[in-house]
C-alpha cells in the first residue's frame, strides 16, 4: 500500500499533535501516581483509559497503517467517553458533599454550582483525557494512510442500474 505524499509542514504538525497527546498521557499518569489515585474500581478506570490511549497512540506513531489508525480512533472515542463519565462522577461526588455539609439547609443555585466545581474531587480534572483524545483524533484527520486505502479494503462500487 502506498501513501499519498503529505507536505512537510503538515507532517510536522501531525507529529506535534501526536507528541502532545502522548505527553498528556504521561503527565496525567504521573499526576495520578503522585496523588495515589488507586484503591477502588472507580479510581483504577483512568489508568485503564491511559493505558488504552498510550498504547494506541504509540502504535500509531510506530506503524500508522489503516487498521492502526482506525483502532486509534475507536480507542480515543472510548477514552473521551470515559473521561466524560469521570467528570460527571467527580461533580456528583462534590455535589453530594456540598449538600451533606449544608445539613439540609436550602442552598442557592450559585452555592451548589460552586460546591460542585470546587469540592474535594477536582471536577474538571478527568477532562484532560478528552484533550488527549482530541489531540489524537486531530492526528488522524485526513491522514495519508487513511486516504490511500488499499483497493481490497475499499467498498465495491455498485452500478446504478443493477
Amino acid at each position: 500500500m502506498t501513501t499519498t505524499a503529505e507536505p512537510s509542514v503538515t507532517r510536522a504538525l501531525r507529529r506535534v499533535l501526536l507528541a502532545l497527546a502522548l505527553l498528556g498521557v504521561f503527565a496525567t499518569a504521573t499526576e495520578l501516581a503522585l496523588i495515589g489515585h488507586w484503591g477502588s474500581t472507580a479510581r483504577v478506570i483512568p489508568w485503564g483509559l491511559l493505558l488504552l490511549a498510550g498504547a494506541t497512540l504509540s502504535l500509531a506513531a510506530w506503524k500508522p497503517g489503516v487498521r492502526t489508525l482506525r483502532t486509534l480512533q475507536v480507542s480515543l472515542v472510548i477514552v473521551a467517553l470515559g473521561s466524560g463519565v469521570g467528570v460527571l462522577e467527580h461533580a456528583a461526588g462534590n455535589l453530594a458533599t456540598t449538600r451533606e455539609v449544608a445539613d439540609g439547609a436550602a442552598l442557592a443555585p450559585k452555592e451548589l454550582v460552586l460546591g460542585t466545581l470546587t469540592g474535594g474531587a477536582p471536577a474538571l480534572a478527568p477532562g484532560i483525557l478528552v484533550q488527549v483524545a482530541l489531540l489524537g483524533l486531530a492526528f488522524t484527520y485526513r491522514h495519508p494512510a487513511l486516504r490511500a486505502v488499499a483497493p481490497e479494503l475499499r467498498p465495491a462500487r455498485q452500478h446504478p442500474l443493477g
